[in-house]
């Protein structure tokens, strides 16, 4: 009889032990970056991390608008082994004041151009593209201080920029997204001869959009090795292709000169006929599915569902082979609660904390308890969970934001390992009440 009751116990222990995780995951906050002031504003677009100073904790990049008198901002905090509850952005380490001639976006800080183990970031106006290496920063800076920049003697306008090594030669590339006489363009730098000044023409490899006015370029990703042949490969989003929206895979962009976008070795399409920006965001989704290799996630924030502006995230497995794939041949698709959620306007893929051999998935939503009052709702699925069709609803975790007190915009993004944890941690944006003003909050999050 004892024995049958040990036996019992410990298959119980076992059982606890594999599940405790799972079933007590939760949201927690690390720090909070607030604005100085309701006049100011962070860029829904414009978040990213990496160690700029090279003193391996991550750092956050963050960029504002004064909305007094237009000015953009970039703020980088340098990491540390614990954060304040709350950082304003009036006590960054490094501040980049720009012009208010002109309208910033887009901060990208993943990559190591220069080679020299510190994180590089660039970012960029709607003409031209700046770059900073990492390494000993001055407080005060001007766009004028960046080590690269890249122009235009044509007209474009700039819509994405990121980092990443696509012709696989262990240097990481420079890619631009940008629209020019109502086409999208996609300009590759390889890393090879970098000079200050580059004019845009001179890139390595354009390819061209196959839409007027399809935002090809919008969204952009290097992807890590999803077919299992030891390369990277690119990811484009073009979320106004076809109505509904495209995302182009291609496996091995290397060559030079200039190549077009039907010409990818994979086409991801949207629901035909609806315009439901599927492609505005992309991510590297990590291996979900725990089989070994990486796997897409491509938001669709406009998706129509059971009702209008539903929102939705579609997930791709990782394999060794692709076809052009529609919709409906997604491996996972989660769609929001209800009409208006905006579901999958912004996620994250975050490390196995469930400790199951599977990632995990934090996306973001404007959800609403009522018709006029868009709380906003941050939700997390486990790797088990993101195996077919589902509804938001089904979600393991979901943080809702309180009416009046903190609304959630539905942005969320990647944030590196802020806690040194070897766990992925995420942006979150939202509006809160801060004695008895309203400012703008961008939470560093994990999951628990």
């Amino acid at each position: 009889m004892k024995n049958r009751i040990f036996l019992f116990g410990l298959l119980l222990l076992i059982h606890l032990s594999t599940h405790a995780s799972v079933y007590g995951v939760d949201f927690e906050t690390l720090t909070s970056f607030v604005t100085s002031g309701p006049h100011e504003t962070f860029l829904e677009r414009a978040t990213s991390f990496g160690d700029i100073n090279g003193d391996t904790h991550t750092d956050a990049l963050l960029m504002t608008r004064n909305l007094r008198d237009g000015e953009f901002n970039l703020h980088i905090f340098y990491g540390r082994r614990s954060w304040d509850a709350e950082v304003s952005t009036d006590n960054s380490d490094v501040i980049i004041r720009m012009t208010r001639e002109a309208s910033f976006n887009n901060i990208w800080a993943r990559g190591d151009i220069d080679d020299d183990g510190k994180a590089d970031f660039l970012f960029n106006s709607d003409t031209e593209v700046f770059i900073f290496y990492g390494g000993a920063l001055k407080r005060d800076m001007t766009p004028n201080d960046a080590d690269i920049l890249i122009q235009s003697r044509e007209p474009i306008l700039i819509t994405s920029v990121i980092s990443g090594d696509v012709n696989n030669d262990g240097f990481d590339d420079i890619i631009i997204g940008a629209k020019k006489e109502n086409i999208g363009f996609v300009y590759i730098f390889y890393n090879e001869i970098l000079t200050p000044y580059i004019d845009v023409s001179k890139a390595d490899l354009i390819i061209e959009g196959e839409e007027p006015n399809d935002s090809f370029g919008k969204s952009l990703r290097v992807l890590s090795d999803m077919t299992s042949d030891k390369r990277n490969e690119l990811l484009i989003g073009a979320p106004k292709a076809f109505e509904s929206g495209a995302v182009y895979l291609f496996y091995r962009p290397y060559q030079t000169g200039e190549i077009y976008a039907e010409t990818a070795d994979v086409i991801f399409f949207g629901n035909e006929n609806v315009r439901e920006k599927f492609g505005y965001t992309i991510e590297d989704g990590g291996d979900l599915n725990g089989d070994g290799t990486h796997d897409i996630v491509i938001g669709a924030q406009k998706a129509k569902g059971l009702d209008s502006d539903m929102g939705a995230v579609y997930i791709y497995h990782g394999k060794d082979f692709w076809e052009s794939v529609e919709i409906d041949q997604a491996d996972a698709i989660v769609t929001g609660d209800k009409g208006g959620d905006l579901f999958g306007k912004g996620f994250a893929p975050i490390s196995d904390v469930t400790e199951d051999g599977k990632g995990e998935l934090v996306v973001g939503s404007e959800w609403s308890v009522s018709e006029n009052d868009p709380t906003g709702r941050i939700y997390f699925f486990n790797g088990e969970q993101l195996i077919s069709k589902m509804d938001a609803i089904t979600a393991e975790k979901k943080l809702t934001g309180i009416s009046n007190e903190v609304r959630y915009n539905g942005i969320v993004q990647p944030a590196g390992d802020f806690d040194n944890d070897k766990k992925n941690d995420f942006f979150v944006m939202s509006q809160e009440l801060h004695q008895s003003e309203n400012l703008q909050v961008l939470k560093v999050m994990t999951i628990r």
